[in-house]
């Protein structure tokens, strides 16, 4: 696995002291670009599939006086994903989903156990309804990447359904000021067994 940046990688831990918003940790630009390994696994933890998982900031775009990112997922290369970094935190769109609604997805949290909750964008069923419930756990957490350690924010994202009080995790987020996301962890909740479903690693960025 190769790490490489037009920044370099450890330069992140020199600006730990620092008061830097949160933004940075989702550095949006046009042209900015995030490679990732992503590994599925069954139930038992065999590996199901191996693939690469692309981030790509493609353009800039103005609306209602906002500037928005738009992002290109390679695992949805049909959908349009929106990203705008305002006073209050990281907004996001998906016009695909719900044309005229915009939800904030992550707030500049100042302290571990802070929590924000928004809508499932992805759950447009009402029988399958939820809310999305996001932690700041550790804003300290070291990951390692290639003998590389990244100082990360780590969020824990939970599932809430309304309609049988159920919460369970499924998701672990890491994020490194001045680089974006770092490592991601999904859970699938099958039968009241919780199990790692996805892990997302870091190989490749570029941002400016």
């Amino acid at each position: 696995m190769l790490i490489t940046s037009c920044k370099e990688p450890l330069g992140i831990e020199k600006n730990v002291e620092k008061n830097i918003l949160e933004k940075e940790l989702f550095p949006l630009s046009a042209g900015n670009k995030w490679h990732y390994e992503e590994i599925f696994y069954d139930k038992e933890g065999n590996e199901e599939l191996k693939r690469e998982f692309i981030l790509d900031v493609l353009s800039t775009h103005i609306t209602k006086g906002k500037l928005w990112y738009q992002i290109s997922k390679s695992t949805e290369p049909s959908i349009e994903h929106f990203y705008c970094h305002q006073d209050d935190g990281l907004w996001y769109r998906v016009p695909n989903y719900f044309p005229s609604e915009k939800f904030l997805i992550l707030n500049y949290q100042t302290s571990d156990n802070d929590i924000l909750t928004y809508k499932d964008i992805y759950r447009v069923s009402k029988s399958d309804y939820c809310d999305i419930e996001v932690k700041l756990v550790n804003t300290q957490e070291v990951v390692e990447l290639n003998k590389v350690d990244f100082k990360c924010y780590k969020y824990n994202l939970y599932r809430k359904y309304k309609d049988n009080n159920l919460k369970y995790l499924f998701k672990e987020q890491y994020f490194a000021k001045g680089v974006g996301l770092i490592k991601e962890k999904e859970y699938d909740y099958l039968d009241q067994f919780h199990y790692i479903r996805a892990i997302r690693k870091l190989t490749i960025y570029k941002v400016d």
